[in-house]
């Protein structure tokens, strides 16, 4: 079948095309991030506040010391639920803890923010028209992946959760549930 023979909303969704998957980040995209800038920074003025010894610190907010001086070097990209954790221990929303002000927002665990990217996953399928197996190919999600987000099982690394809002339409904070999504008129 010819791309041309598909119907517009197969065409407009990517059908016939190689997918485009989520992007995997480099070190250097990493090191460039905002998002891990901010996050870098605010462990290390926490630390420094908190008088404790690297490896003392990264016990008390709930990670490793090797992926405490990981997160530091801006080397890694932690998942939604690592996160969540972090910002619990610290007694601090997550948007806090990556330098953003997100006005009315909500102190969410990892678990409720998974949660969430399902909700908003599946109403964005239903919104798109498509089959699922479409819209998980158009957003550039394995179909097994699709399958875990819709189960609330996923916990995408933090970048990938950006990369995926912008895909979807809404902001990372909307994906999590930390803002509301504007309802459609």
């Amino acid at each position: 079948m010819s791309l041309n023979q598909l119907s517009p909303a197969k065409r407009a969704a990517g059908v016939g095309r190689a997918p485009r998957p989520l992007p995997k980040f480099n070190a250097a995209e990493r090191r460039r991030s905002p998002y891990l800038i901010a996050l870098a920074a605010t462990l290390i003025r926490y630390e420094q506040r908190s008088g404790l010894k690297k490896p003392e610190f990264a016990e008390t907010i709930g990670i490793s010391e090797s992926q405490y001086r990981s997160i530091r070097r801006k080397a890694s990209n932690p998942s939604i639920i690592q996160l969540a954790t972090i910002a619990r221990n610290l007694r601090i929303p997550l948007f806090t803890l990556l330098g953003v002000d997100v006005p009315g927002g909500k102190k969410l665990s990892g678990i409720k923010m998974t949660a969430h990217i399902a909700l908003v996953v599946d109403r964005k399928c239903e919104e798109s028209g498509l089959d699922r197996i479409v819209f998980a190919k158009k957003i550039g999600v394995s179909v097994p992946q699709f399958y875990i987000m819709l189960d609330g099982r996923s916990s995408p690394m933090l970048l990938v959760a950006d990369a995926l809002a912008t895909r979807l339409g809404v902001t990372l904070w909307q994906l999590l549930g930390v803002s509301p999504i504007a309802e459609k008129r």
